[in-house]
């Protein structure tokens, strides 16, 4: 009887062991699955997804009262509007918004936007929006997208030629139609101006010393292509 109650305790001692190893055994295929599958990430530049994604921040849209718009500013500028500049802006610029409207009224601008950090005295690189009222014959027209294409057409070779200009693009959104052109008046310049609700917009990239690259470009289309009237 002792004997068999003794041989029990040992097989029971067994299984438990044998448990044991089976968990311990689990536990490192789990750990070695993820190590793998962290290496993988790693090696493939597949994001966890806790990882923060700069790309997938999303632009600042504010509001152009005198025009009733809406933009988008791309990530990594500063925005000065009229009455409507951020305190931390003025404060890192030392300077008031009186002084920024002042500014925005003498150039006829309704919004500056330069990359965070610029001296806003002295911009590396400015993309601003002017509107104004249009002249004879362009004051018939209420919207470049009620033109047909052969219209646009007249319209972009007329206009750009007041310029000294001869090529242009056209760059077609949902809630507009723009003719960009490349103009030179000071620095390099690109320009893209509409006809919306009877105004006539411009919305431009300066660059006072050396020529515009690739992502000024791709900056200032992205706050045309979002342009969005109220």
């Amino acid at each position: 009887m002792k004997k068999n109650l003794i041989s029990m305790l040992l097989i029971l001692l067994g299984l438990f062991y044998l448990a044991g190893c089976a968990k311990n055994t689990m536990i490192d295929a789990v750990m070695t699955d993820k190590a793998n599958e962290s290496i993988k990430q790693m090696e493939t530049g597949e994001a966890s997804p806790n990882k923060e994604n700069s790309e997938n921040e999303t632009s600042e849209q504010v509001l152009l009262e005198a025009i009733s718009a809406y933009i988008d500013i791309p990530n990594g500028f500063d925005t000065y509007l009229l009455n409507n500049t951020s305190e931390q802006v003025l404060k890192e610029q030392n300077v008031t918004q009186a002084q920024i409207n002042e500014y925005l009224n003498l150039a006829k601008k309704e919004v500056e936007i330069l990359p965070c950090g610029d001296d806003i005295r002295n911009p590396s690189y400015a993309i601003s929006v002017r509107s104004k009222e249009p002249k004879a014959p362009y004051n018939e027209i209420d919207n470049l997208l009620s033109l047909s294409e052969s219209e646009i057409a007249n319209f972009a070779e007329s206009f750009v030629a007041e310029f000294g200009v001869n090529e242009y693009n056209i760059l077609e959104t949902p809630n507009a139609l723009f003719i960009g052109f490349r103009w030179n008046p000071a620095g390099d310049e690109m320009r893209y101006l509409t006809l919306a609700d009877k105004k006539l917009i411009y919305i431009f990239g300066n660059k006072q010393s050396g020529n515009l690259s690739e992502q000024d470009l791709v900056d200032l289309e992205q706050v045309a292509t979002s342009f969005t009237l109220k």
